[in-house]
């Protein structure tokens, strides 16, 4: 039985098992193209294309599609090709006039984007309010230094924070000081 080598002698392909093989190693020596298309080429004339992976045998089939037998292209691949030409040069006008109007919609952001800027730029530069005027003390330290503190003077202080201070002073000090439970 004669089967056909590449040049040098090496991937002899005679049966599905030999495909098998020689792809393991076409993997193994570098993927060279020369060696694919003769493992294409001997699966394809013992009827072992089942064998070769799924990629393979359609990048075949496209090919050999495109070029009839003789090598020249054929005459249904040509309006195949003509017809996905035309389907390619509709799909570019559409992107440009997307393209086109993205650049629209763009100009028109454009100022917006710049006054935003500017707007956190001045929030940014204004100073950040005044830390809060409460400080936390400790039950066992409480009136330590000598400083007297009364209801109308922390009524006072809380007065003057601002509403979120005035809330969060609040929730500390009745986090520090909590209720007895009633029982």
């Amino acid at each position: 039985m004669a089967f056909r080598t590449i040049g040098n002698g090496s991937y002899p392909i005679r049966s599905v098992k030999d495909v098998e093989n020689a792809l393991r190693d076409y993997y193994r020596s570098g993927k060279k193209p020369d060696v694919k298309t003769h493992i294409i080429a001997r699966a394809k004339a013992i009827g072992a294309e089942g064998a070769l992976p799924d990629d393979w045998t359609e990048a075949a089939d496209k090919a050999a599609a495109f070029f009839g037998p003789t090598g020249n292209p054929a005459p249904g691949a040509l309006a195949k090709a003509a017809a996905a030409l035309t389907h390619a040069a509709l799909r570019l006008d559409r992107m440009a006039g997307e393209n086109t109007t993205l650049r629209k919609a763009l100009e028109e952001l454009t100022p917006t984007l710049a006054e935003m800027k500017k707007r956190i730029a001045a929030l940014e530069a204004q100073p950040l309010p005044a830390k809060a005027a409460l400080r936390s003390i400790a039950k066992t330290a409480d009136g330590a230094d000598g400083i007297p503190v009364n209801a109308e003077d922390a009524i006072q202080r809380l007065a003057s924070l601002p509403a979120h201070e005035r809330a969060l002073a609040l929730t500390k000090i009745s986090l520090a000081n909590p209720a007895p439970p009633r029982f």
